[in-house]
């Protein structure tokens, strides 16, 4: 009996490890899934030139190859996030690395333009799959005191995707040749899935059985998928042709009746993609509706500042480019520290300080567009970013705590599904409100008509729009208890 004794002493530390360390295995395994998911969503940019000439292909077929992996990534969100509410979402996690792994050996490997958009969509229900599962996976294992500081981490690793994907496919492609902005994903995506099924720690229960399949509603998860499908494909053409144009217009009168249908059966079958009960939090909406307000602004403005750093402060692409890693730089740096901070005095609050300081940002920014001279876009992107880093990742912990058991996936998916239309709609927002003042002659921001004068106040409208849509989202956030 005494040999016996020291077994059940040994076991527990091989099944379930300490709790710091079954974090940072969380959170890692969470930073690299994000990482891969955003990193496609650049890398292949840069290569596009190279892709079409291997394929001979036109700019629309070209456009093509970002747009459909933008597309699935979207409009496949609600029903990840359902299925990762249904399913052992461990297993899930792994899928979405094998999902992410196999799409690029398929596009790598493309022998034509017709394949090489298939795998980019299959690889965007991958990035869809991961970046719902990395989300879900804090609330999941990591105690409520520390989620900020993982959010923090998880969105510095998804700007460092961003950030890199650009001078990483013009490299691979430069030196080898573009199928290896495909290939380098086989790597990673293989000791991910490895890491992952070895060391993260299992989930109790029987989920993920077959049987959970079937509470799946399958008419709403293809409703879903449509009604985005369609609103998305509408805003491309819209922009170009005016969203009064006869196609547009059927386009978005399907996206919306598919939406209405959909929204109608959440109240009629017992297991919706999205659980009504989670539309009536109260903090979750208003946590929601602000992050859309804010990354309206924040798409738009991306969109916009190349242009006027070439045509206000006359930089070249070159200099720009390495103008704006300012602000992926700040930001990467406040992003943990901003996590820290919301774990200590609570999410809302550093949300607050977050959008108050972009809108001054933004205030900052009006006042300084007549200026000579380039320190006021070091200060502003800075400045801004600081502002978004406060914001983004304790917004993110915010909203999933709202959440109950069983609808956290749901919710990264609803969140996530909603900011990304919302940066989708700040660019045509952004664009336009700039040439309603500006004014232009053609579809390309740069052929620009109008005096330098026009110029200035068009960007300083611009700003003004940011102001705005900050002091809203800042307002949202006032309006959430400070104790949530």
């Amino acid at each position: 009996m005494r040999r016996m004794a020291p077994e059940p002493r040994m076991n527990p530390p091989t099944e379930a490890p300490p709790n710091g360390q079954k974090e940072k295995m969380v959170i890692g395994s969470a930073c690299v899934a994000v990482f891969m998911a955003t990193l496609d969503t650049s890398i292949v940019n840069v290569s596009l030139p190279e892709i079409s000439r291997s394929f001979h292909m036109d700019t629309v077929g070209a456009v093509g190859i970002i747009q459909y992996y933008q597309l699935f990534l979207a409009a496949t969100m609600l029903v990840c996030g359902k299925v990762a509410d249904q399913f052992r979402l461990k297993s899930l996690f792994i899928g979405g690395f094998g999902l992410f792994t196999l799409s690029s050996i398929l596009c790598a490997a493309a022998p034509t333009a017709a394949w090489l958009v298939v795998g980019r969509s299959i690889q965007g229900i991958g990035g869809s799959l991961l970046t719902i599962t990395s989300y879900t996976l804090v609330p999941k294992h990591v105690p409520r005191e520390n989620r900020g500081k993982s959010y923090g981490w998880i969105t510095t690793s998804a700007a460092f995707g961003l950030t890199i994907g650009a001078p990483l496919g013009g490299f691979l492609t430069g030196s080898l040749s573009w199928p290896w902005i495909f290939w380098i994903n086989i790597p990673i995506g293989l000791a991910a899935m490895f890491f992952a099924g070895t060391c993260l720690p299992s989930e109790p229960g029987q989920r993920g059985s077959l049987r959970s399949s079937a509470r799946l509603d399958l008419w709403g998860a293809a409703l879903s998928f449509l009604s985005v499908w369609f609103f998305l494909y509408a805003i491309g053409p819209g922009r170009k042709n005016g969203f009064f144009s006869l196609s547009v217009f059927f386009t978005l009168l399907a996206a919306g009746t598919l939406f209405v249908w959909f929204v109608l059966r959440l109240k009629k079958v017992p297991h919706p993609i999205v659980d009504p009960q989670l539309l009536r939090v109260a903090p979750f909406i208003l946590s929601v509706t602000s992050a859309v307000s804010a990354f309206l602004f924040l798409a738009g403005s991306n969109f916009l500042y190349p242009f006027f750093l070439e045509l206000v402060k006359k930089l070249s692409p070159a200099q720009s480019g390495l103008t704006l890693t300012v602000y992926s730089v700040v930001y990467m740096c406040i992003s943990p520290l901003a996590g820290r901070l919301a774990d200590t005095i609570g999410p809302v609050r550093t949300c607050r300080i977050g959008m108050s300081s972009a809108s001054l940002a933004c205030l900052f920014f009006v006042l300084t567009v007549p200026q000579a001279g380039i320190w006021p876009v070091f200060v502003f992107l800075a400045w801004l970013a600081a502002s978004f880093g406060f914001f983004i990742a304790p917004n993110n912990h915010l909203l999933l705590s709202q959440a109950q058991e069983g609808n956290q996936g749901s919710a990264a998916g609803l969140y996530g599904l909603l900011t990304r239309l919302g940066m989708l709609m700040g660019v045509g927002v952004m664009e336009a409100l700039f040439s309603s003042i500006a004014g232009r002659q053609s579809d390309v921001l740069p052929a620009l008509s109008a005096a330098p004068p026009a110029v200035l106040h068009g960007f300083q409208a611009v700003g003004i729009g940011g102001i705005l849509l900050c002091a809203f989202s800042a307002f949202l956030m006032f309006r959430i208890p400070a104790s949530t």
